[in-house]
């Protein structure tokens, strides 16, 4: 029989499961494979005919664990089994285990890291392992190419790996309580004289004498052992008694978390509940999650990778939430334009009379992948760690639904990767079921979080959708006549939408006035709640509304759950999303007694677009086009924190990191969250791997002050143009060139092309041009990366928050350039922004926030930090950083800029002259590095 016990102060304790006799002892360490190893010696107990099998042993490591066997009897009766304790200088010492990790103690932690960290990254370990410990929030910044993102992963896994030990040592001490609370039940007569059989004499209960009550081991189940004294030395037998193992996968329950087994006695719980009545501060039974967000699905798979490098990921178990539109493995059907789409109506067992679905698209009972979801689950379906990519392979491979499986997978996860959007989001986190309370939010590239909240708390209403949702809901009238409860229900639907239909009617006046494809009327968040209520819309109303949408959303959440439900009508996916957005959105504008109307905003937009139709003759055709006016109501909301404070509220930690978290000056106002650790790094890079400076003057002495009269004049779009010319002919490969717009690229490139400077700069380099279209986008930066590598090189030309400045990887060769030019403030004449900067001056006393010059001052120098962030992406990476602008010549328009960047920057500040003849011209700097760091890559 075997016999499995833990060492803990060099004793052996109780014995935890019974197995097979297998005649050697194992060593199992968390560290390294496990060993075998023969007893010393054996012998047999002349009264019993029980072998004992002795056997030397060295100080164990408290978290090792040893199996012991080779117990054996002639006696019908399970022995009883003894191990006699040895000597430590028996034997010598193990070797120790070999491992390139990085071990070391950081803010009372082990923390394991592959490789020898940076200084950067030791700081940062230690803001977030501290912030994790007293539950405080943080805002780290640490550059890009640092390796941020690993030294996030191994510190919070570090920390959840001590607590988990924790917990199970809380545990096993309540079961301990228990256990000898039970052996008080039985005996529970003190100091009365009763019969031992063991003894065969009458001992007393109260006595000291442990082994007047040992029974069999068939008998004696859940016993408790008194402590033994701590004496290292002592030569003595020691007893084990069996015990059950404890598990270190603590289950949570709703009120108080059981850390049992199910068909565990329940005394356990109950003394921990006894000990936090009678604590100040309740002990924790439930180790958080670790939910790591970023900002796109990309950048999911470059945390992965990192996640694959640590210790960790042996037994971290993990999961990825991401959107229908990545993991679904069903080929699109029908007229649906999404797989979102497809998917919700074949889970629901509907058909939308709107769309007229034919029953083809549809297979009775559900998704057939949905249903083999288990084969996905089982344990060794999946990788220890695997990306999006390998989850939908093996999905494909056994016919399971990926998406559904990664969310099933939650509940055992150590760490979720997903989107941080998913996070903030309460109709995403809603709809994904999402339960983020008391655990920990680790929100990488977090730059733009109050924008994301903002978005978040925002409601974009246009007529055209609800006209759609009505016809929609008069379609399902005419045909669903059997259900009473669901006709009624579609009724109030319809009413509710009808009196939005009136309001639009009524307040089209309000703009009709107005001259331009574009106009708005801005209202206040109390005009919008006063226009509404007249409408059918007020808190009460509201009330009512909100109900009637979370019973239709459960009942098709319950329908689709029971595949014994028919396929039924039911609403478009159009028109449920059109009402659950109304229901959330609404619920923050009415949450706090009506007292939030004044974080909002209502922005009537009226659009004049062209509307392309077929003509009969010639197909698409300019002859053809329609004028067609577009009405919006944007309920906008102003106060990020209306999102952000609840959630911070309801979790242990938040902490929010990036390479371009500078100026922090807006986070805890912004947010309505305090951020007690701050923590600003430097690069790991030397001085001499990056040049930085500014240039101020073009080659005709203009001053380069990108501002927008500035930009409109000829001699200054020449200037640049040269700028230019100049910076691609003595920089290899890679060029990136931020842009303040759109509309300013348009200009220039018009301009450089009357001019011939366009045909200068490409005869050095393939110019490519960032694309508003995704799809386009895609084609060209494909272009790119296939044409940087050659010879000639490439300059790209991008907008600063476009999608090249945010998550694009410029490794190497590819980025050896970053040109900044000017300074991008947002457009003040965008009615948003007008209106947040007028909210944020007249709340700057009563909530702390910065006043709407500053604010927009933040939000410029926060995008200019994320371009400049494309230069440097790992240690040994080089490249040039060339801020034109002759504004940072003067230090209030630096002191903004990244830490890393204002130091490199210090007093480089450069004119035409000294930028191509001085002592640190950027040619010397190309030259020498050129010599030293040969590009090494395939053409």
């Amino acid at each position: 029989m075997d016999e499995c016990w833990d060492f803990q102060d060099d004793q052996l304790v109780e014995a935890a499961e019974e197995s097979e006799l297998d005649n050697s002892i194992e060593i199992i360490s968390d560290a390294s494979s496990p060993e075998k190893m023969s007893p010393a010696k054996q012998k047999a107990d002349p009264q019993t005919g029980t072998k004992k099998s002795i056997f030397t042993w060295l100080a164990p490591d408290p978290k090792k664990k040893a199996i012991y066997i080779d117990s054996e009897s002639d006696n019908d009766e399970v022995p009883e089994i003894k191990i006699e304790a040895v000597k430590i200088e028996d034997k010598p010492a193990l070797p120790p285990v070999t491992t390139s990790a990085d071990v070391r103690i950081i803010s009372g932690v082990k923390v394991e890291f592959p490789v020898k960290p940076y200084g950067p990254q030791i700081a940062l370990m230690d803001k977030v392992i501290k912030g994790i410990t007293k539950g405080q929030n943080c805002l780290l910044e640490s550059p890009t190419g640092s390796g941020k993102t690993l030294a996030l992963l191994c510190s919070a896994l570090a920390w959840q790996q001590k607590d988990k030990e924790r917990v199970v040592k809380l545990v096993q001490e309540a079961r301990e309580r228990e256990l000898r609370d039970q052996t008080k039940w039985r005996y529970p007569y003190k100091n009365e004289n009763v019969y031992s059989p063991k003894k065969d004499k009458v001992v007393n209960l109260d006595t000291d004498d442990e082994d007047a009550f040992i029974l069999p081991l068939s008998k004696r189940q859940d016993l408790p052992t008194k402590d033994d004294k701590n004496d290292e030395s002592c030569d003595v037998l020691v007893n084990i008694h069996k015990r059950q193992r404890v598990s270190t996968s603590v289950s949570p329950q709703k009120n108080f978390p059981s850390p049992m087994k199910p068909g565990f006695s329940g005394m356990c719980e109950s003394h921990l509940a006894e000990d936090v009545n009678s604590s100040e501060e309740r002990p924790i039974l439930k180790t958080p999650k670790i939910f790591f967000g970023t900002r796109t699905h990309k950048q999911l798979g470059q945390v992965i990778k990192e996640f694959k490098k640590t210790v960790y990921a042996k037994s971290a178990n993990m999961t990825i939430l991401s959107s229908r539109e990545h993991t679904c493995i069903r080929d699109m059907q029908g007229s649906y334009l999404s797989k979102t789409e497809m998917c919700r109506d074949i889970l629901q067992k509907k058909k939308t009379s709107s769309n007229k679905k034919s029953n083809a698209d549809f297979e009775e009972g559900g998704c057939r992948f949905k249903k083999n979801l288990r084969k996905l689950l089982n344990r060794g379906a999946l990788p220890q760690v695997w990306d999006i990519e390998e989850l939908v392979e093996h999905g494909r491979m056994r016919g399971s639904c990926p998406y559904f499986a990664a969310r099933e997978l939650i509940g055992r996860a150590d760490i979720v990767f997903c989107p941080y959007n998913y996070l903030i989001d309460p109709l995403i986190k809603s709809s994904m079921s999402i339960d983020i309370a008391d655990h920990i939010i680790l929100l990488d590239e977090a730059h733009n979080i109050e924008d994301v909240c903002r978005d978040a708390a925002s409601l974009t209403l246009e007529r055209k959708t609800i006209q759609d949702s009505i016809k929609d809901l008069e379609s399902l009238l005419t045909i669903q006549r059997n259900v009473n409860h669901e006709i009624g229900e579609l009724y109030y639907f319809k009413n509710v939408l009808n009196n939005w239909m009136d309001w639009f009617e009524n307040h089209t006046p309000l703009i009709q006035k107005q001259y331009g494809s574009d106009s708005n009327f801005i209202m206040s968040g109390n005009e919008l709640a006063q226009s509404i209520q007249k409408h059918g819309f007020d808190f009460d109303q509201f009330g009512e509304f909100q109900i009637k949408v979370t019973e239709m959303l459960e009942r098709l959440k319950e329908r689709s759950e029971d595949e014994s439900q028919p396929k039924m009508l039911s609403l478009s996916n159009n028109s449920l999303v059109l009402l659950e957005a109304m229901c959330t959105i609404f619920s923050f504008f009415y949450r706090n007694n009506s007292g939030n109307f004044d974080d909002y905003r209502g922005i009537l937009v009226k659009k004049e677009e062209w509307e392309f139709k077929p003509s009969n003759n010639h197909g698409w055709n300019s002859k053809s086009k329609d004028k067609e006016s577009k009405l919006v109501l944007n309920v906008i909301c102003m106060n990020p924190a209306v999102i952000f404070s609840p959630i911070e509220k309801s979790v242990r930690s938040i902490i929010l990191s990036s390479g371009t978290l500078t100026p922090t000056l807006s986070f805890a106002a912004e947010l309505g969250a305090e951020f007690p650790i701050v923590l600003q790094t430097g690069h790991v890079i030397s001085s001499n791997q990056v040049w930085v400076g500014s240039v101020t003057c073009g080659e005709n002495g203009l001053p380069m002050e990108a501002t927008f009269r500035n930009t409109s004049k000829v001699e200054w779009q020449d200037a640049l143009g040269k700028l230019l010319l100049w910076i691609c002919e003595n920089v290899p490969h890679g060029v990136l060139c931020f842009l303040p717009s759109y509309r300013l690229l348009d200009v220039l490139r018009e301009r450089w092309r009357s001019t011939r400077i366009w045909d200068s700069i490409e005869f050095h380099k393939s110019i490519f041009s960032e694309s508003k279209k995704m799809k386009e986008h895609d084609e060209i930066m494909s272009d790119f990366y296939s044409c940087v590598g050659d010879d000639r090189g490439a300059l790209l030309f991008a907008v600063f928050r476009g999608k090249v400045s945010e998550g694009m990887d410029f490794r190497d060769h590819q980025a050896r350039a970053v040109v900044s030019v000017g300074i991008p403030y947002p457009n003040i004449k965008d009615s948003v922004i007008n209106s947040k900067m007028k909210y944020n001056d007249s709340h700057r006393i009563d909530k702390g926030l910065l006043s709407g010059g500053d604010w927009l001052q933040v939000q410029a120098y926060r995008a200019l930090n994320q371009a400049l962030g494309r230069c440097i992406r790992h240690r040994n990476d080089w490249g040039a950083v060339i801020m034109v602008d002759s504004r940072f010549n003067n230090p209030s328009y630096t002191k903004h800029v990244s830490k890393w960047v204002r130091n490199f920057l210090a007093e480089n500040h450069h004119n035409w002259e000294s930028l191509t003849r001085g002592p640190n011209n950027l040619c010397k700097f190309m030259d020498r590095m050129s010599l030293q760091q040969p590009e090494c890559f395939n053409v």
